[in-house]
């Protein structure tokens, strides 16, 4: 696959325009709370559009096409529990944090409840998780580029994590809010357009939902016996 086919500049587009975006939001940073929660400029439209662009990865897109064709419509019912948990919390649990509202990190709601113990414990327990996850993405980054692209897996792990740390580390949490309604404007536009081409290639959504009430049976045999 050539380096410049239109795969490769459709990517090659969406990660420079990543990286410009975040640099642009980010500018102009004063102080650590500016940072690290952009004063609450931002409001809940933003946030839940952030919060979408983030839960709507390829696990939850594509992962769940995968269930689905794996074990037909019974596998989109835990996409269905996580969605009645979010409303769940949203009503019931998320009023209740109105208390942590001067708090900045989750280590500083623990260090609330807890003392400096639990604030110090929570932060370096984040810090750790956060890293292993940043860096499973950064080398799923390079494996997908590998497959799909034809990139070199370790430059693809440097180039997705350069990126990332770049406009990350100089605009803070302004920077990753508006890159991810970046990114949530872009899967807005995408995915429908790749799920009404898979839907015609599967001729049709009825015959698509006839294949896979087919293999049902099957596929439900098959984990009951795995069993």
């Amino acid at each position: 696959m050539s380096a410049f086919s239109i795969e490769h500049l459709i990517v090659y587009t969406f990660l420079a325009a990543t990286l410009l975006i975040g640099l642009w939001a980010g500018r102009g940073i004063k102080n650590i709370r500016e940072y690290a929660i952009a004063n609450k400029m931002y409001g809940t439209g933003v946030l839940t559009i952030t919060f979408l662009a983030t839960y709507f990865g390829g696990q939850n897109t594509l992962g769940i096409q995968k269930y689905i064709l794996s074990y037909g419509i019974v596998g989109g019912f835990p996409p269905l529990g996580t969605a009645i948990m979010f409303l769940y919390a949203g009503a019931f649990i998320v009023p209740k944090m109105l208390r942590f509202y001067r708090c900045i990190t989750l280590g500083d709601m623990m260090h609330e409840l807890y003392g400096l113990q639990g604030g110090i414990i929570t932060g370096i327990m984040g810090g750790v998780y956060t890293i292993a996850l940043v860096g499973v993405q950064v080398l799923a980054l390079g494996h997908i580029c590998e497959s799909l692209l034809g990139w070199d897996k370790n430059w693809s792990i440097g180039l997705g994590g350069a990126i990332l740390i770049l406009y990350a580390s100089w605009g803070g949490v302004k920077s990753v809010t508006i890159t991810d309604v970046f990114q949530f404007i872009v899967f807005v536009i995408v995915i429908p357009v790749i799920a009404n081409l898979a839907i015609s290639k599967a001729g049709g959504i009825q015959e698509m939902f006839l294949n896979i009430s087919k293999l049902l049976p099957d596929k439900l045999e098959a984990v009951f016996v795995k069993f």
